[in-house]
């Protein structure tokens, strides 16, 4: 039981620390960041997808879509998300970069005004600072699968465990004999 509790604060604490990314709010003395106002995806190696589109920022506004693999922005290679972000990171909010894409095989490239980033928007040096690489938190995530692996089993484990606690309350024992069976078979 002690294990599961620990399992299950774990899991919370894991959980949270993967959420705090959504919720950390950039400190009052930083910088306003850029914001393009894409969610990133797969990284292909020669650019990273994008996997959602923030309404009214200047993604959207430009054309870019959801499923558009970024290759370059201002010329500046993009092979991964890191990429992306250090090259966003290297603008101000209101400047305009040239992004170049793919989308299907078809190579594209549109202008896109940066905005500033929306209060409490997640950012990666915001998650450094409280000490959350990138690579911790993919730590997290995989430790965070193994304890939900170890939490079904000791959930079947407890379930069985109550199963039998119940069984033998009201006299059926493994085997599916009852005391009643007995007593009958006894008796004749």
């Amino acid at each position: 039981m002690r294990k599961l509790a620990y399992l299950l604060f774990l899991s919370f604490l894991t959980s949270t620390l993967l959420s705090a990314q959504d919720r950390v709010e950039e400190p009052r003395n930083r910088n306003v960041k850029p914001f393009m106002g894409v969610t990133l995806g797969t990284n292909w190696g020669d650019g990273v997808e994008i996997k959602s589109i923030s309404k009214g920022f200047g993604a959207e506004r430009a054309g870019l879509q959801k499923g558009d693999i970024v290759t370059a922005i201002n010329s500046n290679k993009i092979n991964n998300d890191d990429d992306f972000t250090r090259t966003v990171r290297k603008y101000k909010a209101g400047d305009e970069v040239e992004v170049s894409f793919l989308r299907g095989k078809e190579k594209m490239a549109l202008k896109v005004k940066l905005a500033e980033a929306p209060n409490g928007y997640r950012s990666l040096e915001v998650l450094e600072d409280l000490g959350l690489s990138k690579e911790r938190m993919e730590d997290l995530k995989e430790e965070l699968e193994e304890i939900k692996v170890d939490l079904r089993e000791d959930l079947e484990d407890l379930r069985e465990d109550l199963r039998d606690q119940q069984q033998a309350r009201i006299g059926i024992y493994p085997g599916g004999i009852s005391a009643i069976s007995l007593r009958l078979s006894a008796a004749t």
